[in-house]
């Protein structure tokens, strides 16, 4: 997969299958960073582009459908965005899509960001009424509406989008019974020790688990409505309604049938580069070299979407490459928030930070002294520690890790802030061309200042956060990889003097995440936790320099 060949000056029009984060993503950064062509995003979903974790992660708890970007942001960016729209087949000599509808439309380049699709078990009574799946916006709504407490639902499936919803219905008040035919939760994507915490937690708060279950068929009960499933030893497990989720499979049919290479994803290089290089493929769908490790992977994950779009977007407008990213994954269930931070395999050592009876502990994976990946729970300093200690190739030392009483050691890369000269603005200062408060009640103004010293100032909603303003208003350097959970430190700003004492003071997670964050000051903030308000009205925060776009 050489370099491109499509110069950038003869790209007009650049065609985006799939409306989930990577696709709306790559559609969104083509014009923050100057693309003027023609944009057209294709989903098959009747919504744009949306936040996918609340569809597990929260599926009892609120509102599920929570839009990447304003629903005018597409007509203001001149984004053609078609939804309920599916693509028949893509013509590579002619460099067109076929709509299930006829339609024949042109590109110059393709971007594939089709996801992954539900595995389907293959077992009598899997086309039983009150048998769901859980992927799109539609599947979660049916469920939300059909679990009521005092309902029995069993979910097969132990791993995380399982343990998810598991979590979010005994909260709920639902009866749940989790089967799982491994010989323990998460066996293929955590470790034993990670899955025997997990495993605990949810006895204690009531969800029924067994493990090496295999399921045989699902039992009718009355009016064609599922009724209990089987296992293959003969147990039969009463159930009002079952949820599959035995783990996904990339949709790489359209780039199969159009000849590209394919391996459960379609394969591409580390600019998300296909065999064709008109055609790009990003997120889910995508097997890909993933940085400091051997091999290809499909990894299903949010911030691996979003830095293949990146990557894509800076191959197609021939602009330097971002720096590579260390791949990491996050879960909520009850009130833990689990944070890894690369990808488990080859290790020789696991090392316990902390007490898990406590809720609160890292296991640091070891390969020799360098850490190959890190599990915690309920840890956000030691997960932002971990991400440096991958991306710098650390050497560690076992024991220290261990010792809780020995502080972590600083990755290579941290960055100390010099002492600024006598005569040097402050970090975050007001300068020329800043303007002060200059808002409407309501909606005050926030300034954000780029590292190369442009300014741009919009009006936020009181009651929106300084991210959400970023994001809305499509402006570099705030990313929110984890969509404003405080799961990740990707909105670090700094926030000027003369408006810090105005701020709410931060919570244990957000001081957590900023005490390892590179490029960490006394003013650093992170801006999903700044809820703007009238008294905010001329806010400034400074975009660090180095921050992805």
């Amino acid at each position: 997969m050489g370099a491109s060949a499509v110069p950038a000056g003869e790209i007009r029009h650049i065609v985006i299958i799939g409306a989930g984060h990577g696709g709306g993503t790559a559609a969104a950064m083509l014009r923050q960073q100057g693309f003027e062509g023609d944009v057209s995003i294709f989903g098959s979903e009747p919504i744009g582009p949306y936040h996918r974790p609340p569809l597990s992660k929260s599926l009892l708890k609120g509102e599920l459908e929570q839009p990447l970007l304003p629903r005018d942001f597409y007509r203001e960016q001149r984004i053609d965005l078609r939804v309920s729209t599916r693509v028949a087949a893509i013509d590579r000599e002619t460099r067109a899509v076929r709509l299930l509808g006829g339609e024949t439309v042109p590109f110059d380049i393709l971007i594939l960001a089709t996801g992954a699709k539900a595995r389907r078990l293959t077992i009598p009574g899997i086309d039983l009424e009150r048998v769901y799946e859980l992927r799109t916006i539609t599947h979660a709504r049916i469920l939300h509406d059909v679990l009521t407490p005092g309902s029995r639902l069993v979910i097969v499936g132990g791993g995380w989008i399982g343990l998810e919803v598991a979590a979010s219905a005994r909260a709920a008040g639902i009866d749940v019974t989790v089967l799982e035919r491994e010989e323990r939760l998460l066996a293929r994507v955590a470790s034993p020790e990670l899955s025997r915490f997990l495993t605990e937690y949810h006895r204690e708060r009531g969800t029924k688990i067994l493990t090496s279950a295999h399921v045989s068929k699902l039992r009718a009960g009355a009016r064609s409505m599922v009724g209990s499933v089987v296992l293959d030893d003969g147990r039969e497990i009463r159930a009002e309604r079952v949820l599959v989720g035995v783990g996904a499979v990339a949709e790489d049919g359209l780039a199969s049938q159009a000849g590209l290479p394919c391996q459960d994803g379609v394969i591409v290089d580390a600019e998300a580069r296909t065999a064709d290089p008109r055609i790009y493929a990003v997120g889910d769908m995508t097997r890909r070299p993933v940085p400091f490790y051997d091999g290809m992977f499909r990894l299903e994950s949010i911030p691996s979407a979003i830095e293949q779009a990146r990557q894509a977007v800076a191959s197609i407008l021939r602009q330097p490459a971002p720096a590579p990213e260390v791949p990491w994954f996050w879960s909520d269930q009850f009130d833990l928030k689990l944070q890894i931070a690369g990808v488990l395999i080859d290790a020789d050592t696991s090392v316990v930070r902390g007490n898990a009876a406590s809720g609160r502990f890292a296991v640091f994976h070891l390969k020799g002294n360098r850490l190959v990946a890190m599990e915690g729970v309920n840890v956000p300093a030691e997960f932002m520690a971990a991400k440096g200690f991958l991306r710098d190739e650390m050497l560690l030392d076992p024991d220290r890790l261990a010792d809780v009483a020995v502080p972590l050691p600083e990755s290579d890369s941290t960055v100390v802030p010099a002492e600024p000269e006598p005569d040097a603005e402050p970090a975050g200062a007001v300068g020329p061309g800043v303007p002060g408060p200059g808002g409407k009640p309501g909606e005050p103004r926030a300034s954000y200042v780029q590292a190369d010293g442009k300014v741009v100032s919009v009006q936020v909603p009181v009651g929106m956060t300084v991210m959400e303003g970023a994001v809305r208003n499509n402006l570099p350097g705030i990313v929110a990889e984890c969509g404003g959970t405080c799961s990740c430190g990707t909105c670090h700003v700094y926030v000027d003097e003369e408006w810090v004492h105005l701020l709410a003071e931060p919570e244990f997670e957000e001081e957590e995440l900023l005490e390892f964050i590179e490029g960490g000051q006394a003013n650093s903030r992170l801006s999903c936790q700044i809820l703007m308000s009238d008294d905010l009205d001329g806010l400034v925060v400074r975009i660090p320099a180095g921050a992805s776009s």
